[in-house]
């Protein structure tokens, strides 16, 4: 897992420093350190506009000069905010744990972004080591961060099973000045467990996190998203209140028994609505791909609670289950998921849902897209610009032209068929959240599903 600022110049050029957490690595530059580790490399813009490839190459440091990482991105071309992509790792780096592979987001920011205030987090990892077990790791809460001190923190950690529910957050910055690149250390303090966290700041007002927790027995990672939280302190249940899209997604332990990789992929992507405060209950739309079997256009009706520091939690049955959720608000309607049911630890997002009704139309348009947190190593990675309109998909992509056709019901869910297995399957589902946002996962029977986010 890796989190880092990079800046590019004219010829193509970059430098920047990134952090790391200690798989599959060991050395300098781990997250929490005073200093990121240096990189140089390339930026390269493809012939097909707003993509392109970045190279990514350490310096100047005994254990990893010299390794090189190379990412597709696709760049945004709308909405507001400063200017952001997303990117894919294709894969190309070989270890003695196999492959390696990876998607991710960036954000321009400027060099003085400090944080300062309230903050929701979200932050993931697949321990492929662990005790030999191997397990998605996912964390989320949130604190107030003021002047190097953090307070009022709370998080839920779901360690392939372990639950640490309405766990106290403490810490404070540590001594490393802030860095060029809007860098600052933290050591933490997450449910009695010890995690130093770099973070970069961006001009969004958030960030991007990176850690390690520091167990008994293992080292394990984790990284994500910090995004600032509003009205905090004042949250109850009509803070949900309106529709939202919401997806998750996770791998059930064991990943990773020693010599291959023995797990499948856990994808939910869903809509909730009708939310009636009072009783603490609202209506689920939803579709999975859990264990290589897609339950598709399942309904549900979850009940809740919102505590007043933006924490809920969320329940419903679904094939006789008792499904359990953790969400942390960082505002009406929108914020972090963590599962807490399994040992898939199911990391995702809610997102307010423009108001509909929608139609096929409702998307027409061109969207960066890219895959996010590959579940299992067979998920397919995606960066590439694709082209909806009035039914019809295209885009092109590095195994060949993609094409296929779609359709939108006025909730908003929608249903695709494509000729490239571009998330683990040919069949698509997805769930309109704005005219210039949609989320999509694949709904085909398979132990290696994908969701994907597409912007204007």
């Amino acid at each position: 897992m890796f989190a880092g600022a990079f800046g590019v110049d004219a010829n193509g050029n970059l430098s920047g420093e990134l952090d790391f957490t200690n798989y599959p690595f060991e050395g300098t530059g781990t997250a929490g350190d005073d200093s990121g580790l240096p990189i140089a490399g390339t930026c390269t813009n493809s012939a097909t506009p707003n993509q392109g490839t970045l190279t990514f190459t350490f310096v100047n440091d005994p254990f990893l000069s010299g390794t090189t990482f190379n990412y597709r991105f696709v760049l945004q071309q709308g909405g507001s905010g400063p200017p952001r992509g997303q990117l894919v790792e294709p894969g190309d780096m070989n270890t003695s744990f196999g492959t390696i592979s990876g998607t991710g987001v960036f954000v321009a920011t400027a060099p003085d972004a400090v944080l300062n205030g309230d903050y929701a987090f979200g932050l993931v990892d697949i321990d492929p080591q662990g005790t030999g077990l191997g397990s998605q790791v996912g964390a989320a809460g949130r604190f107030t961060y003021s002047n190097g001190n953090l307070s009022a923190g709370i998080a839920d950690i779901n360690d392939g099973g372990t639950v640490a529910a309405n766990a106290p957050v403490s810490g404070a910055k540590t001594a490393f000045p802030t860095d060029l690149y809007s860098r600052i250390s933290v050591d933490l303090t997450i449910g009695g467990q010890h995690v130093p966290m770099s973070i970069y700041v961006n001009s969004s007002g958030g960030g991007f996190a990176i850690g390690q927790i520091y167990p008994n027995t293992a080292t394990k990672g984790l990284a994500g998203f910090i995004s600032p939280q509003a009205n905090a302190g004042s949250y109850n249940n009509g803070s949900l209140n309106a529709p939202f899209v919401f997806s998750a997604g996770g791998a059930p332990a064991p990943l990773y028994t020693g010599s291959s990789y023995t797990t499948s992929s856990d994808t939910t992507l869903g809509l909730a609505s009708g939310f009636n405060s009072g009783a603490g209950t609202f209506n689920l739309q939803f579709d999975q791909v859990s264990g290589g079997v897609a339950n598709l256009n399942q309904s549900a009706t979850a009940t809740y609670s919102v505590a007043s520091n933006g924490r809920a939690t969320v329940s419903y049955t679904s094939g006789g289950n008792t499904v359990n959720y953790v969400y942390y608000l960082d505002n009406s309607n929108d914020g972090f998921i963590l599962g807490e049911s399994s040992s898939a630890a199911e990391f995702g997002f809610f997102q307010p849902q423009a108001p509909g009704p929608f139609a096929t139309s409702t998307i027409n348009g061109t969207f960066a897209s890219a895959t996010f947190l590959p579940m299992v190593p067979a998920s397919p990675n995606l960066a590439t610009e694709i082209t909806l309109n009035n039914g019809s998909i295209s885009a092109r992509t590095p195994t060949g032209a993609l094409s296929g056709t779609y359709t939108v019901a006025p909730s908003g869910r929608g249903t695709a068929s494509v000729n490239l297995p571009v998330l683990g399957g040919n069949d698509l589902v997805l769930y309109v959240i704005g005219p210039g946002s949609v989320a999509l996962m694949g709904s085909d029977n398979t132990t290696a599903d994908a969701i994907t986010f597409m912007h204007f």
